[in-house]
C-alpha cells in the first residue's frame, strides 16, 4: 500500500547511494499518485497496441537493470519501483509489473542477509522493513528480524568500535559502577592546586571552583544497560548530512543568531549557525559542529535512528561522566595541575589567540601549556582515553539528554537521563577550548536553556545496544 511504502521510506536509503529522505518522499508520492491514477483509469480505454507493448518491454528492461544496480525505490523517476508503477499504469495486471515487484522484494531480502553476514543488525532490519513495504510477507523476513535482534544485543563487547552510520564510530562502554560528582573537600583541594599554579603565574589568589556547588553530592551510579557512545563529537560534515537529508532548521537559524564567545565576552552573532566556526567563518567538515542547541542535537539523534533502524539518542549525564572518567576517581585524568603535553584542547597559556582577542594568559589559562589550537580542534586530534573516547575533556562542551537539576540530591544510581523538573533547561558537560583553568575537571557541569546555542557547545550521540528500552 502507498501508506506502507511512505512509512518505510522515511528510514530507507539505496544500497549504492546515500539518497535523502526528501527524495524518498518524492518516490512515495509518486507511488500514491500512480495508485490514484489507476483508481480513475477507464480500463476499457487502456492501450493494447503494439506501441504500448513496446513501451512496457522498454520499462521492464529498465526495471531489471535498476534491480541489478540496487536502485530499488530511489531515485523517484529512475528506480525499479518507478518502472513497475509505470507498467501498471499503462496496462493494469501486466505480469511484468508483478515480476519487477517480486524482484524488488527479493533484492531487499538479499541486501538484508548481506548485512547480517557483516554483523550489521540495524541495517538488516531496515532492508527487511523495505521488503515488507514492497509486498513481501512477514514470514519471508521473520528469520532476518530474529537474527538482527540477536546481533543488536550481542555484536558489541566493551571497547568494540563499530561504524554503523557511514563514518560515525561508536565505542561500547564497559559495564560497571563509579562515583559520580565530587565531594566539596575534593573540589576545594582541586581549587587549591589550580590556584597555586595560577597564583605562581599571576601573583594573585585564584582559589575558586566556579560552578562546583552543582556537582555534589558524590553518589554511586551503575552502568548496567549496554550502550555505545560516539568516539568523537559529531562533526560539521556529519551534521550536514542530517540537514541535507531532513531539511531540518536549527534553533540558531530560526532565531537568526547564535551566542558566541568573542574577545572573552559572550555576544550574539547574527546570521551564524552550525555551518560556521567559532569566529563565524565557514567551518571545516572535520571540526565538531557547534552553534547547535540540545533540541537540535536530539533531532539529529532521532534522524540517525530513522536512517539506521537502531536506537540513537544523546548520552545521559551519568553515561557521559563514566565515559570521560574512564576508570579514574580523580577530577583530572592526570596527577598534579599542569596537563602533560597533548592532553587535549584546553585554554593554554602558550596558545595564541586571534588578533583582537585578549591573551589567554590574562584570563586564567592553564599555565605552561599549549596544544596548538585556539578554538575547536578537528575531532579526535588528541587521542583516546582508557575507554576509547576522544575529547571528553576539552575541545567543546557537550549537550547531554538530562534536564537540569541544581545538584545531585535524590539522583540515586540511575544510568538513564533525569527528565523530571524544568526541562526548559538542560545539562551541558565538559569544559570547552575557551574555559579557564578553574573549570578544567571531569565533574564540571553547567545549566543552559535547551534552545541555547553557542560557539563553545557541541554534542556526541549514544546508541542503545538492546532492542528494548531497559535502562535503569
Amino acid at each position: 500500500e502507498p501508506a506502507a511504502v511512505a512509512r518505510a521510506g522515511a528510514a530507507t536509503r539505496s544500497a549504492d547511494a546515500a539518497y535523502s529522505e526528501a527524495a524518498f518522499r518524492l518516490a512515495a508520492q509518486r507511488y500514491t499518485r500512480s495508485a490514484a491514477r489507476l483508481s480513475r483509469l477507464d480500463v476499457s480505454r487502456v492501450e493494447t497496441t503494439a506501441a504500448a507493448d513496446g513501451r512496457i518491454a522498454e520499462l521492464f528492461a529498465l526495471g531489471r537493470e535498476a534491480i541489478e544496480r540496487n536502485r530499488l525505490s530511489l531515485p523517484a523517476d529512475a528506480s525499479a519501483l518507478y518502472y513497475a508503477l509505470e507498467i501498471e499504469t499503462l496496462q493494469p495486471g501486466r505480469p511484468e509489473a508483478a515480476e519487477l515487484m517480486t524482484g524488488i522484494q527479493q533484492r531487499y531480502i538479499a541486501l538484508a542477509n548481506g548485512q547480517l553476514s557483516r554483523g550489521q543488525g540495524a541495517k538488516a532490519k531496515r532492508y527487511a522493513d523495505m521488503a515488507v513495504a514492497m509486498g513481501a510477507e512477514e514470514a519471508d523476513v521473520a528469520t532476518i528480524r530474529r537474527r538482527a535482534d540477536g546481533l543488536l544485543e550481542r555484536q558489541f563487547q566493551p571497547g568494540d568500535r563499530v561504524v554503523e552510520a557511514e563514518d560515525l564510530e561508536m565505542v561500547a562502554l564497559p559495564l560497571g559502577d563509579f562515583t559520580m560528582g565530587a565531594r566539596s573537600s575534593a573540589l576545594e583541594d582541586f581549587a587549591g592546586n589550580i590556584g597555586e599554579l595560577l597564583g605562581s603565574l599571576f601573583g594573585n589568589d585564584e582559589r575558586d571552583y566556579s560552578g562546583g556547588d552543582t556537582e555534589v553530592p558524590p553518589h554511586r551510579v551503575s552502568i548496567s544497560s549496554p550502550v555505545a557512545i560516539s568516539r568523537c563529537e559529531i562533526t560539521v560534515e556529519q551534521f550536514r548530512r542530517f540537514i541535507d537529508s531532513s531539511g531540518y532548521r536549527t534553533d540558531a537559524e530560526l532565531h537568526g543568531y547564535t551566542n558566541a564567545l568573542l574577545d572573552d565576552r559572550e555576544v550574539r552573532m547574527s546570521g551564524k549557525n552550525w555551518r560556521h566556526n567559532y569566529l563565524g567563518k565557514p567551518a571545516a567538515g572535520d571540526e565538531p559542529v557547534i552553534n547547535v542547541s540540545q533540541r537540535d542535537a536530539q533531532a539529529y539523534a532521532r534522524w540517525l535512528s530513522s536512517v539506521t533502524g537502531a536506537s540513537y539518542r544523546l548520552p545521559s549525564e551519568s553515561e557521559f561522566e563514566y565515559a570521560a572518567r574512564a576508570g579514574t576517581t580523580r577530577l583530572l585524568p592526570w596527577s598534579g595541575g599542569t596537563p602533560p603535553a597533548a592532553s587535549g584542547n584546553f585554554r593554554g597559556q602558550q596558545d595564541t589567540p586571534p588578533n583582537g582577542w585578549r591573551t589567554a594568559a590574562n584570563l586564567r589559562a592553564v599555565p605552561r601549556y599549549g596544544d596548538g589550537y585556539f578554538g575547536p580542534a578537528p575531532v579526535g586530534s588528541f587521542g583516546n582515553n582508557a575507554f576509547g573516547f576522544s575529547d571528553t575533556l576539552g575541545n567543546v562542551s557537550e549537550w547531554v539528554d538530562d534536564c537540569f537539576q541544581s545538584d545531585y540530591t535524590g539522583k540515586g544510581p540511575a544510568q538513564a537521563a533525569r527528565r523530571d523538573g524544568n526541562c526548559d533547561f538542560a545539562v551541558v558537560r565538559d569544559t570547552a577550548w575557551s574555559d579557564d583553568a578553574r573549570l578544567l575537571r571531569l565533574s564540571y557541569r553547567q545549566r543552559r536553556a535547551s534552545s541555547y546555542s553557542s560557539n563553545t557547545v557541541g554534542f556526541r550521540v549514544a546508541r542503545d545496544l538492546r532492542t528494548g528500552s531497559d535502562r535503569r
